[in-house]
């Protein structure tokens, strides 16, 4: 069985959450929280520095994982995605619920990445994880099944924050599917809890992905909650 991590920081922890997973695992198999790390990808680098397998879930604090879902699957080192580039390879990237925006889409999805993806040097700083380690050698596998719903507007500040940071991304090309429609529903988003704040944080995520998206140094700042923190303070 796979090892399962629970990636949580401050606020978004979720007992919930947490529960549902360890009703979704097989009987041996490990969930473990990784907690208040700073920074995304410091905080996946921990999660594969922990894990006894060679590849691992991610699971966002945020994700309610739905009814049809479980962490059965085992990557196959014999059946090939790309050419020459097996199943153990490839950062699996899952569907999931976006409730502010209607669509099913990475944002939020369960991710299965390889370990060995996280000690490989990078020459530039990563800010997406999934579309970083996937220019390293383990190329991005989309799953369209389900995963979960990404339960991302808990607070005003999550709300905005969430926004912030996914349209930040979109706008700057580092996510790259079907941008300038998923913005327009990021900024438009259906009448759910904060929706003004989330409507306020992707219109601030795409105005700053657009200013600094040749800038990887600058675009690093939407892994840095104290900055956004403050970014929202002054809203």
């Amino acid at each position: 069985m796979i090892d399962v991590f629970y990636l949580t920081y401050l606020d978004d922890y979720s007992d919930n959450n947490l529960n549902r997973i360890l009703s979704k695992v097989g009987k041996n198999q490990r969930v473990i929280n990784t907690a208040d790390i700073e920074g995304v990808y410091a905080a996946h680098c921990a999660c594969a520095e922990q894990s006894l397998t060679e590849n691992f879930y991610v699971v966002d604090g945020d994700a309610w994982i739905i009814d049809d879902f479980d962490f059965s699957y085992i990557p196959s080192d014999s059946i090939d995605v790309y050419p020459a580039v097996p199943q153990t390879q490839c950062t699996h990237v899952w569907r999931a619920l976006n409730p502010a925006t209607g669509e099913l889409a990475g944002y939020g999805g369960v991710k299965l990445f390889n370990r060995n993806s996280f000690f490989v040097k990078s020459s530039t700083k990563i800010v997406d994880v999934t579309t970083g380690v996937a220019k390293l050698g383990y190329p991005y596998y989309r799953i369209d099944t389900p995963s979960n719903e990404t339960r991302f507007a808990t607070t005003p500040f999550n709300a905005w924050k969430g926004a912030f940071r996914e349209c930040a991304k979109l706008a700057s090309g580092v996510a790259t599917d079907d941008i300038q429609s998923r913005l327009e529903r990021w900024k438009s988003p259906l009448p759910i809890e904060h929706c003004e704040l989330i409507s306020v944080g992707a219109t601030m995520g795409e105005d700053f992905g657009e200013f600094y998206g040749n800038s990887p140094e600058a675009l690093q700042k939407i892994n840095d909650f104290d900055w956004l923190n403050k970014i929202y303070l002054d809203i």
